[in-house]
């Protein structure tokens, strides 16, 4: 069964736009696993909450031959990813940019590159309003951007419960049924379908083709989004695992590991049809991934 992402955003805030952005892009062909995730946890979701004790970290790979200097900026979107009108003074506190000052040169590795690392919010830089946010990193010798990630960040003013079943209405049993509530004592909702604006992301991917979730009711404290015909989501298949944190050994899921003109190539097995077979629950990181490697002080480089 593949998870779902609610998240709610205030229409009166974040404003009216139909299509979904592009929040993460990279520029650059010289940067690689470009990352964000909530620190300590690189399966995490870039999602904290406003004013709170806990930091979000980016993580890149500079494949580059040169010797960059790199700095960062955020700009404040709307619930569509759109960068919104604001001033760098309404969202956020410091500096509006700022170097990247931490980072460690690989080592004993094929390919030579430079690991790059920044945790936020930190000493320079504060954010004073919740919503989505994009981080931006740019070659402080040319000003090109060669990356950017989003991110969000919360208030705690309503709580979202949600379960996923088998649709009824589903015929060739590819679909899951979500359904959630949304629980808002402390705000005044006069009408559902405008003042609320619910995005669904499937594996943390927001597919444009998800169908925007509708109300079904409302009472005085509580919306529910509980409608047998609608929410409809395909499943899609379990993810597959591999671990290629080592050369020397072929790990879960590599079938072989061959070196070609200085270069891994990894094969892995192939897969087994499953459709005739039972089902079993096996945990997965829902297509996300770490960046590691065995046997060394340094992982990350």
């Amino acid at each position: 069964i593949t998870g779902f992402n609610v998240f709610l955003s205030a229409q009166e805030k974040i404003g009216l736009h139909e299509l979904p952005g592009f929040r993460n892009y990279i520029y650059d062909s010289h940067i690689k696993t470009a990352r964000v995730f909530k620190t300590g946890n690189e399966n995490a979701d870039a999602i904290i909450r406003l004013r709170g004790n806990e930091t979000l970290t980016l993580m890149f790979d500079d494949l580059s031959p040169l010797n960059r200097r790199f700095y960062y900026t955020f700009t404040h979107c709307n619930a569509d990813w759109k960068e919104d009108n604001l001033i760098t003074s309404d969202y956020m506190s410091g500096f509006a940019e700022n170097p990247v000052m931490d980072y460690n040169i690989s080592a004993n590795t094929r390919t030579s590159y430079t690991n790059y690392t920044v945790v936020f919010p930190n000493q320079d830089v504060n954010f004073k309003i919740s919503g989505n946010y994009l981080l931006k990193v740019y070659d402080a010798s040319t000003r090109k951007l060669v990356l950017q990630k989003g991110f969000s960040i919360f208030e705690h003013l309503t709580e979202v419960t949600a379960n996923t079943y088998n649709s009824a209405v589903n015929i060739q049993r590819c679909l899951q049924q979500l359904e959630f509530s949304i629980s808002h004592p402390s705000l005044r909702v006069n009408d559902a379908f405008r003042d609320f604006k619910v995005r669904i992301e499937q594996n943390s991917i927001q597919y444009p083709d998800i169908p925007k979730p509708v109300p079904a009711f409302t009472q005085q404290t509580t919306t529910s989004y509980s409608r047998p015909d609608k929410n409809l989501y395909p499943g899609n298949n379990e993810f597959r695992a591999f671990d290629i944190r080592n050369t020397t050994y072929n790990g879960i899921g590599v079938n072989k590991i061959q070196l070609e003109q200085g270069t891994y190539r990894v094969l892995l097995h192939e897969d087994k049809l499953k459709v005739y077979s039972r089902y079993v629950t096996e945990k997965d990181n829902n297509g996300k991934y770490v960046v590691g490697a065995n046997f060394t002080n340094h992982p990350s480089t």
